[in-house]
């Protein structure tokens, strides 16, 4: 979470790996799938990619979702930095949506593959925003956490 929520110069953050993160990305990730991402995400310089899995798989057991700190200076620009991202990691980590593909070693992913279906994608996050903008940052708020809102219209 030590990249940007969003392409602008006045957002914190590292462009070396993503030029943003915004919370509707972070609730895209399939981690269950991770080949799914290429059809839902895109590269550093905002490009298309395709991804195919292993053969052999090793399932996993748990999620992170890190901010490397570095740049850190203070508790209000960790909260800007981790909030309301962090709710969207946990969303995935927790529950498995009905949008997110199982895993098939043979299948490649892309922008172009259209394998998850959007509108259901759409639709789960428009629940979560929702319910995001409703009861969870009402609780951040009042516990005086620095959280992040997105300019109007963009996630």
């Amino acid at each position: 979470m030590d990249f940007p929520y969003e392409f602008d110069p006045k957002e914190r953050g590292y462009y070396w790996a993503t030029r943003y993160n915004h919370s509707r990305k972070m609730f895209a990730f399939a981690p269950d799938n991770l080949p799914q991402n290429a059809e839902t995400s895109f590269d550093r310089d905002g490009n298309g990619f395709s991804a195919k899995g292993p053969e052999d798989v090793t399932p996993f057991y748990g999620m992170s979702a890190q901010l490397w700190s570095e740049t850190v200076r203070t508790d209000a620009q960790y909260e800007y930095m981790v909030f309301p991202r962090v709710i969207a990691a946990a969303e995935r980590a927790w529950h498995k949506a009905e949008w997110e593909q199982d895993y098939q070693a043979s299948r490649t992913y892309s922008q172009e593959s259209n394998y998850v279906d959007e509108a259901a994608l759409t639709k789960d996050f428009n629940r979560f925003a929702n319910a995001l903008g409703q009861r969870e940052l009402n609780k951040l708020a009042k516990a005086n956490v620095q959280y992040r809102l997105p300019v109007p219209g963009l996630w």
